[in-house]
């Protein structure tokens, strides 16, 4: 899907939940890359930020940075998008560690060219710099690893926030969890307000044997694996325990994710 684009030219593409990420080259704080072959094996959780050397951005990067290792722990690579430079970024993360005294072990992308954020739709017309050029806005694209016999990452889940307004770190978290446990059994989805160990729901298109089916060959598989797989791989079996509250809605104990701890 493309936008029309504004005073610095072309169209802007915006993707879309089930798009496929393109594949766009990077270059970060910390060497080049590109999305797709950016961390593969592992879920990519890619955060825009409008400017470096900004207070809410400030916030953000701190925040981000304590909770690191969890989403590690989950087979979760987090990737910064500004279009700044690398030493403005390098800059400001310095800053950043100083200030609130954190270590930011993720790259940031050094879009200055605004390709990447062009090709994904992260930029916004009426949000302009000090030099007149448009800032990358402040979102967040989730997208699946890299499986061997997909063409790419596919987009799971798109937030976007005013400018003004920061991220919630904690949520970010919620929703990684709610994707790596229906991606773990796609006939499960979460209900409102859901954490990780609250009930899940069946979706009105599956049965219950065929959940029950799922997680038993799934606990099976965990059981041969060795530590360092798959995040949702180890998750234990579940019993039962089916609840209907109506036809269309049915809810079951959350078998849960397991996480990694040889980090």
């Amino acid at each position: 899907m493309a936008a029309a684009g504004a005073s610095d030219g072309g169209a802007d593409a915006a993707v879309r939940l089930g798009d496929q990420l393109p594949d766009c080259a990077i270059t970060t704080d910390q060497g080049t890359s590109s999305l797709l072959s950016f961390d593969p094996s592992n879920w990519l959780l890619l955060f825009s930020y409008p400017k470096d050397m900004t207070p809410v951005c400030a916030t953000e990067m701190a925040e981000l940075a304590k909770c690191h290792e969890e989403f590690s722990r989950r087979g979760v690579s987090l990737l910064g998008l500004c279009v700044g430079t690398v030493e403005e970024h390098r800059a400001f993360v310095q800053d950043v560690e100083e200030t609130f005294e954190v270590s930011i072990r993720f790259p940031v992308i050094a879009d200055v060219s605004r390709e990447v954020v062009r090709s994904l739709g992260l930029i916004h017309p009426r949000m302009r710099g000090t030099a007149g050029g448009r800032h990358s806005v402040r979102s967040v694209i989730v997208a699946s690893p890299v499986e061997p016999d997909a063409a790419g990452r596919e987009v799971e889940l798109l937030l976007h926030y005013p400018p003004h307004i920061g991220r919630d770190t904690t949520e970010l978290l919620r929703c990684v969890d709610a994707l790596l446990r229906s991606h773990a059994d796609g006939d499960i989805g979460t209900p409102a307000n859901w954490r990780a160990g609250d009930d899940v729901l069946l979706l009105p298109t599956a049965t219950e044997e065929e959940v029950d089916e799922k997680q038993a060959a799934r606990a099976t598989a965990a059981a041969t694996a060795g530590p360092g797989g798959d995040a949702t791989a180890g998750a234990p079996a579940a019993p039962s325990g089916f609840s209907q509250l109506r036809s269309y809605l049915r809810l079951k104990p959350d078998p849960g994710i397991s996480l990694r701890d040889d980090l």
